[in-house]
């Protein structure tokens, strides 16, 4: 099993729309093959030492697939590839992080 974790900073104007059109695709992402699960996640409040503070302009996306090969397929799909031509200009930053679970 994969793990994909994926922030996208965006600015707070556009932060609502960004996750409704996360939300519209989440049909799509799970369709593709190899794909175990889609979940769209944001900060919980949290005060306590060693904890993050929230970051009110982060969406994160937490995606599972069977097998690095099915990641990396779908990273360079035509879905992937619409979705960030189309939605770059709302996003000031973005990072994505590739997790195994530890053996």
């Amino acid at each position: 099993m994969i793990y994909s974790l994926i922030e996208v900073s965006a600015n707070d104007e556009y932060r609502k729309s960004t996750i409704e059109r996360l939300r519209a695709l989440r049909h799509r992402v799970l369709a593709a093959e190899g794909c175990r699960g889609f979940e769209i996640l944001a900060d919980a409040e949290f005060d306590q030492a060693g904890v993050v503070p929230v970051r009110p302009d982060v969406i994160t996306i937490l995606l599972r697939w069977e097998s690095l090969h099915h990641y990396a397929a779908f990273r360079t799909s035509p879905l992937v590839l619409e979705f960030v031509n189309q939605n770059a200009q709302y996003h000031h930053g973005a990072s994505i992080r590739v997790l195994k679970p530890e053996e």
